[in-house]
């Protein structure tokens, strides 16, 4: 795609037009309902095509063994889920308080996390699922 498609693409989405035929209301955040519909028919057509003669469904390159994509596409998959399960990750400074662990500041950016655990005597950086763990284990039944 060139610069000037890119352009053109970007206008429309700015002005709430489907980038793809101009037309509206879009039901994604790019496309109407009807270019969606389309778009989603040629990638699920396109992905079973490379399937049935065994190419990666990503690239189109051949995968080593039982794999549906290649090596360098699981990759690829594996970091942006990596990426996006870290920015999903809220970090927090914790702090004890009476036999429990209390938020001690609002949810911080993980630098700041981690610089103002230092500050605060006592008191460590846990991430919410680390929290949420600790509070099942809680209420868990002792035996």
């Amino acid at each position: 795609m060139s610069k000037a498609q890119r352009d053109y693409q970007r206008r429309r989405q700015a002005a709430g037009l489907c980038v793809t035929c101009g037309g509206g209301p879009r039901v994604t955040v790019t496309r109407c309902h009807a270019c969606n519909e389309a778009h989603l028919a040629r990638n699920k057509a396109r992905t079973e095509r490379l399937l049935a003669a065994g190419l990666c469904c990503k690239c189109g390159k051949r995968p080593r063994g039982h794999f549906r994509t290649c090596r360098k596409c699981r990759t690829r998959a594996a970091d942006l889920k990596r990426r996006r399960r870290r920015r999903a990750t809220a970090y927090v400074v914790m702090e004890p308080v009476g036999g429990g662990i209390v938020p001690a500041a609002a949810t911080l950016d993980p630098r700041l996390a981690q610089d103002a655990s230092a500050g605060i005597p006592g008191s460590w950086v846990a991430t919410v699922r680390y929290l949420a763990r600790r509070i099942r284990a809680s209420k868990r039944k002792k035996v």
